[in-house]
């Protein structure tokens, strides 16, 4: 069990503020692996049924996943990631200017 923290410890990017969010997720939750998921997923109810809408209901199922975790997520945590540093940076600006303008008193 400990091999496994120290191998999720090495997945970890050696950047602290990483705006990548593969970087802290597990091999079977990166992009490759949604993507195998999916295609092996429709190929399998393609090769089990032969009603066209099934194949098309679980196909559009797919394609919603996929844009869910592959383009929306990161983007959100990206834009999260960049609002939170950007209002870090207002907040420090805040405090060093409140600190000048002591030092006058």
């Amino acid at each position: 069990m400990k091999a496994n923290i120290n191998n999720s410890d090495r997945q970890i990017s050696e950047d602290p503020h990483s705006l990548n969010l593969w970087d802290y997720k597990p091999w079977w939750c990166q992009p490759w692996s949604i993507i195998l998921t999916g295609i092996l997923v429709t190929i399998s109810v393609a090769i089990v049924t032969k009603i066209i809408w099934v194949r098309l209901l679980v196909f559009v199922a797919i394609l919603a996943w996929w844009t869910y975790f592959l383009v929306l997520v990161p983007k959100m945590i990206k834009n999260s990631s960049l609002s939170r540093e950007r209002s870090d940076s207002v907040q420090n600006s805040t405090v060093v200017e409140e600190d000048r303008s002591q030092s006058y008193y």
